[in-house]
């Protein structure tokens, strides 16, 4: 059994997504099991934003529900390729496969 990594990027949502459906379809049929990537980029904080409270707020409500409906989601952080690569590195079950 590998795992698959669905990246959550910009749509936090459970329902009705299209690139969500197709990689529970895909751990479905290879037996794999499914794990949610969400990335921090530090650059993109701006601490007295409101905009910040909200995001993590957003981003907080989205692993709550992610985790009662059994995805678990795997927090990435730092420059995007380097972090990929960690993960890779630390994860031999990890394949990053495109859907």
């Amino acid at each position: 059994m590998s795992v698959i990594g669905m990246w959550f990027r910009k749509d936090l949502r459970l329902t009705d997504n299209t690139a969500l459906i197709a990689a529970l379809k895909e751990a479905q049929l290879k037996n794999d099991k499914l794990v949610g990537i969400f990335h921090l980029n530090p650059l993109q904080f701006k601490v007295t934003s409101f905009n910040h409270d909200y995001f993590f707020t957003a981003v907080a409500h989205f692993v709550e529900v992610a985790k009662a409906a059994g995805l678990p989601i795997h927090f990435l952080y730092g420059e995007i390729e380097a972090a990929f690569e960690e993960l890779t590195q630390k994860n031999s079950d990890f394949k990053p496969d495109l859907l």
